[in-house]
Order: C-alpha cells, then structure tokens, then sequence
C-alpha cells in the first residue's frame, strides 16, 4: 500500500540515517551559516527552532506591535494561526483562486482597501504552487507591509521571474516538520532578511527527551504502521498508531507547541542541511499534486481499496487540521473558493514513481471535476446521471435509497464518473451478507474499460462490508449482447430474481383514445362496466390510507398465497417517496372498496408497486376502473412510461405471477424482458450454500 502520511517519504537509508545521525553544535552553526548565504542574510539574523511556526510567530514579534493585522491565506494550517496569535497579531484571511490555492494580488488589493491598517502579508506558496511574487511585491512596497515568505511547501522553488523562494520577503521562515519540503519530522529556522533590524534573539533550551525521542523515532513508528496496514492486519495499524499517540510516543504535528526559546536539535540540523543541499541540487515542485473531486470520501475510498492511503490531505478543512476548526472561527462567507476547495481537494505526493501513481490517478480522474461550483455536490451529480441515464430507474433513485435507509438497510451510493452511480443496498440475511444493486449500476454499459473499472470498486466494496456474494440486476433487455457482457464480469445467473426481471411497460405519450384502443377487448369492456356501475377511484397519501391498504393487502395476500410487505415497508415508501407514493382505491357506489394499488413515481416513469383487492373485485371489474383512472392521471401529469411491475416469464403456467399476467398485459403495452439478476461470487465455499438454499426456495414459492 502507498501512503501519503506515516512518513511515507522515508526510503531505507534515510530512516536510517535519520535514526542513527549524531549531531554536534558545529552541525547548527554550518546550518545558520549556509541558511544565511542562500537567503542572502547574515547570520546573526539567523535562528534555529524546534518548529516552524516559532520562527514564524519570531517574525512577527520582531517586525510588529500588538494587534497588527496580518494578512495569511484562507487555506492553510493552524500552525500559521497560532504563530500569528502568538506574537498577538490580528489574523486577515484571503480568499484563494484554485490553481495556485493562493491568493493573488487582485485579491490582496481588495483587502487592503477593506483593511487599510494591515502590517503584514505571509505567503506560502501553497503545496509548492509559485504565487505571482512581483505583483505581491509591489503591493507591499506600496503600503509599506512586512513580506514573510513562509517555505513549508516551497524550500528549493523558484518564481517566475527566476528569484528563489525566501530571496524576496523581509523575512524567510522554514519549516522542517512531517511532509514539509525539508523534513526531520520537528524543526523550523527563520533567517531576517531586514539588515536594519537588531540580531534575532537565539533560541537555547534544549528539546526535551521526550520530544528528541518523539522526533527521532517517528519514521520507525510509521513504517511498523504502514507494514501492519495489510486487509487482514489494518485494525491492528490503527491500533498501533493510536496507542503511540496516547502514550506521547508521536506527537501529531498541529499539537507542536509554540516555543520560541527551544532551539533545533542539533543532529536534526545535520540532517536539514543535506536536505537542503539536496533540494538545491534536485528540486520538484508542486511538492503534492492536488486535484478537485465531486465526493472526496468516496475517492479516498476508492483509492484505499486499490492500496493507496492519500487521507492525509491539506487541508480537509480551510484551516487544518478538522479537530482544531471550530475554535478557529474562520470567516467561511468571505473565503468562498478556500471554503469549497477544502471539501473537494485531494492531493497526490510526488515522492512516488509516475509508474506508482497511474493507478491512483486513473481512479482520482473518474472523479475529477473542471471546476469548484457551489452547486457542486454528490447528491447533485447523482441525480444529473438519473435524468440522462435511459436505463436510470426508481431503484437507482434517492427516494428508494431514503427508503432502505428508514427500514435500517445500510446504503452505499457510488459515483463511477460523470456518467455513472450505483445505489447499493447491504442485505443481512441467515444465508449470507450480500451487496445488492437493484436496477443498475447506471453506467456505459458499451464502454468495456467503463464496466471492468465501476465492477472492481463494486467487488473491493462488498469485501470490505463482508459480503458472500453481489446481486445485481441492470436495467438492461435479456439479449445475447448483454448476456455476453455479464459472462465477461464472471457473473453467474442467481437463483432468485430481482426487482420484476418482466413487466409490461405502456407508452403514455400516445393520444388517450390510441391508448384504450390498444387494450385487450375483454379489458376495455370491464373499463365500460366499470363506468357504468359508478365505481369511483380516489387517490391519497394519508397514513390512515396507507393503514388501510395494508390490513386489506394482509387479507389478500391470505387468499392468493403471497408474502406481502409488512406495515413498517410501506411507511418506509411512503416517506422515502413523499408525495410521489399514492395510494388508488376503487369503491362502489356505496364506498366500499374493491381494489387498491400503490403508484410510486420516479421521473419519467410511474410504477404499479403493489396491489391489494377485496372480495368485491372478484365480482366488480374495481382493479379495471382503477388503472384506466391511473393512466389518465400520469397523462395529466406528463408521464411518459406507465410500468405494470412483474408478471410470469413466458410459458410458465405455475408461475407465482401468472394469475396477474392476464390482467396486466390486457392493458397492452410492450412485454419487456430485463436481464435477469447475477450474482458475482467473493466467498464461493459460503455462497454454495446461498445456491442450494435459494433452489430449494425457488421451487417451493413457485417461481
């Protein structure tokens, strides 16, 4: 598995090198003395810390009075924060554009004018990304504001116009903590590149046993923890690093305390000073390569299925890291695009092989959006797939999803691309855990790179979730074509079917008059008679309705040997489709009633879910005035498909459905014929006993 944390970025020699380096003082003073020729400072105006954010907040103090307003990216970490509260300065955050994840100097002006008593500007460079340093400059030099270039991200970059990072500001600030661009785990310097100003006040307190020790054995303890991030042993990893926090074994870096009086150890300033030698000689930038995806969670699990742990992103919220946000009070109104950016951005490090990276970025592209819009989200996209997918259906749908959730089914929505989802529902069932996926996936179903990539995350999820086996049925026509493509994905026909495998569909844009002339001559009689009798259809939402229809579907279900939902389902459809779940009842003249049934609408296309009767309808063509008053209302309403739901395969006599099959295919309409429900096997010892137990019921329940 590739991680981005855990200190990842340590190959063998240097977490050896770094475990074993001895340092002496000479070792600090090459430090400053190299730090202070590079940024062209002396070096009495050069100081080591124990972390960056003390040099940062050293900058300040030196340069400010109390209460000056500084101006620091609205995307960036709490370090920053706490350096500037530290020196007792006022934080002014700018928004970012999405490039450079920095703001520019159209934005800075703009804040300048709202806050003309600013003091000074930090700039970051985000994740390496180069700002455009001469128009920030001279804004600088115009209103006379200190200039501190903050290296994090940046050591070893250079700008545009050919200057290094840190050759610019009054002020350079380094850092040498976990990920940074120079990395010994803890550490900063700062290097003051205003010769008026008096010599840097150097720290001397030596670092603590505790955190020397902290410092020196991060990259051990991190690669223990990648090592035991195995399918089988990830628990234990989560456990291991978990423990090494409560124990104050690590230190996770926004809990590195300011401290301008604790010096740089001095074996980690060896190891910075190669770094840095290094990084002159041979530099990358941008430091992470950042994307913008439409659902970061699910990308990031989508990435961790295939083996790479990229979680640790910056910044998952606008001043990271999450735990610490709240008490941040960060202005999200007035930094908009730093605000949005931090709920799609995910970054990719460069401390891996292109090679490495090309499967990570092939799944990162499946999410990977344009632009950052405010309209953006998952349900959003979701529901965009659903109007253009012709295959998209009520089972794919957010209303059938809010129903499984009510009835306490876990659910899982997945976003393939921008042209496909899948709804998946997690059955518990005494057989066996399975992941169902009723009507779909939504996907391409003839771009083969399109299938085998949205089935590999499907198979990754249901191992996650423990599943014995994938039940899916997609809205597909039982043709060899697409038979074909369901023996390529390995899938085996299941033994029970899935979600009215064949119905009749009728074509609602068609004249009323087109309509009923279509119907089966005995069907439009019992139409007439219904008419005739004054039988009357109304229709409802109420819960007393839905009360009803379910102590007379009970009784039904009792004379036609059905199983029928249960009171707690039809609540459920009821509020999961809200007003797009009614309830028809015909009833005599008297109001008796004859017959019900359940319409759910999804789009384009209305269903007939469920049905229910009394005794009457065996007399009273009820059922007969009930659907033709159906069809007129989803004409009134623009429907365009009216779906029978469920009737007996062809030349299955004894079929459970073939009593309902004469009714329904007298309303005409085209007999369609989906694929049936395949099952792909993840535990073949387990789902063997699936196979046998669903024969046997099959068999028994007539179907």
């Amino acid at each position: 598995m590739l991680f981005i944390g855990q200190a990842a970025n340590y190959t063998k020699k240097a977490l050896y090198r770094h475990l074993f380096t001895i340092g002496l003082p000479q070792d600090s003073e090459r430090l400053r003395q190299y730090l202070a020729k590079r940024y062209q400072g002396d070096i009495k105006h050069v100081a080591l810390f124990n972390n960056g954010r003390s040099a940062l907040a050293m900058a300040l103090k030196m340069s400010l009075p109390r209460n000056s307003k500084v101006v620091t990216s609205g995307f960036t970490c709490q370090a920053v924060l706490e350096a500037i509260k530290g020196a007792r300065c006022v934080p002014i955050y700018a928004d970012i554009e999405p490039k450079t994840l920095h703001f520019t100097a159209d934005i800075l002006r703009q804040l300048l004018t709202k806050h003309p008593d600013i003091k000074a500007i930090i700039i970051q460079n985000t994740l390496g990304n180069p700002v455009d340093i001469v128009a920030i400059e001279k804004l600088a030099k115009t209103h006379q504001l200190v200039l501190i270039e903050d290296l994090a991200h940046c050591t070893g970059m250079t700008y545009a116009d050919g200057r290094e990072a840190g050759t610019v500001g009054d002020f350079t600030a380094l850092s040498f903590g976990k990920n940074k661009s120079i990395d010994t785990i803890t550490g900063g310097a700062l290097v003051v590149r205003k010769p008026d100003l008096p010599p840097i006040q150097q720290p001397t307190k030596r670092p603590s046993f505790a955190a020397s020790f902290r410092a020196r054995w991060y990259p051990v303890f991190g690669a223990i923890a990648r090592a035991l991030s195995r399918p089988h042993t990830q628990r234990l990893a989560h456990f291991f690093l978990g423990a090494c926090v409560r124990l104050h074994l690590i230190e996770r870096s926004a809990d590195a305390k300011l401290n301008l009086n604790t010096r740089l150890s001095h074996w980690q300033a060896k190891l910075a000073l190669n770094q840095l030698q290094t990084t002159l000689k041979k530099s990358h930038f941008p430091l992470r390569q950042h994307y913008f995806v439409y659902d970061r969670d699910d990308c990031l699990e989508s990435l961790l299925l295939a083996g790479f742990d990229f979680a640790e992103t910056w910044y998952d919220v606008p001043i990271s890291p999450a735990r610490y946000y709240a008490k941040t009070h960060f202005p999200e109104a007035e930094c908009p695009v730093a605000t949005l950016a931090a709920k799609h951005i995910i970054n990719v490090p460069r401390f891996y092989s292109t090679k490495e990276l090309k499967p990570a970025l092939d799944i990162i592209k499946q999410f990977e959006i344009s632009e950052l819009s405010p309209a953006l989200s998952k349900t959003n996209l979701w529901e965009k797939i659903l109007q253009n997918d012709p295959t998209a259906n009520f089972l794919q749908s957010p209303a059938y999803a809010k129903t499984q959730q009510l009835l306490g089914n876990q659910v899982l929505v997945r976003i393939f691309n921008q042209r496909g989802a899948a709804l998946m529902t997690i059955r518990k069932a005494k057989r066996g855990r399975y992941l169902e996926i009723a009507g779909g996936p939504l996907i391409d179903w003839q771009n083969t790179k399109t299938i085998k990539a949205s089935f590999k995350l499907i198979r990754a999820l249901a191992r996650k979730y423990h599943c014995v086996f994938v039940r899916f049925r997609p809205q597909l026509l039982n043709t060899p074509a697409n038979r074909k493509i369901l023996r390529q994905l390995q899938a085996t026909p299941a033994q029970m079917h899935l979600a009215a495998e064949h119905t009749v569909i009728l074509d609602l844009t068609q004249p009323e008059e087109t309509i009923l002339a279509n119907f089966r001559r005995q069907t439009r009689y019992e139409v007439r008679r219904a008419d005739r009798l004054g039988i009357q259809v109304t229709s409802g939402n109420s819960l007393e309705l839905f009360k009803e229809f379910h102590a007379v579907q009970a009784k039904t279900a009792a004379r036609q040997h059905f199983i029928p939902p249960n009171l707690k389902t039809l609540l459920a459809e009821r509020e999961g489709f809200g007003d797009q779940a009614k309830i028809y009842v015909a009833r005599t003249t008297t109001g008796e009633p004859i017959a019900y049934g359940l319409i759910l609408i999804f789009g384009q296309e209305a269903i007939y879910y469920e049905a229910a009767s009394t005794e009457l309808n065996r007399k009273l063509p009820g059922a007969y005035a009930l659907q033709w008053q159906v069809i007129r209302d989803l004409k009134n309403l623009g429907i365009k498909r009216y779906n029978l739901w469920g009737i007996a395969p062809p030349n299955q006599p004894n079929h459970r459905y073939a009593g309902v099959t004469l009714f329904k295919t007298g309303f005409g309409g085209e007999v369609t014929e989906y694929i049936p429900a395949h099952d792909i096997i993840i535990h073949k010892h387990r789902y063997r006993l699936t196979y046998l137990f669903e024969t046997i019921r099959k068999k028994w329940r007539h179907l």
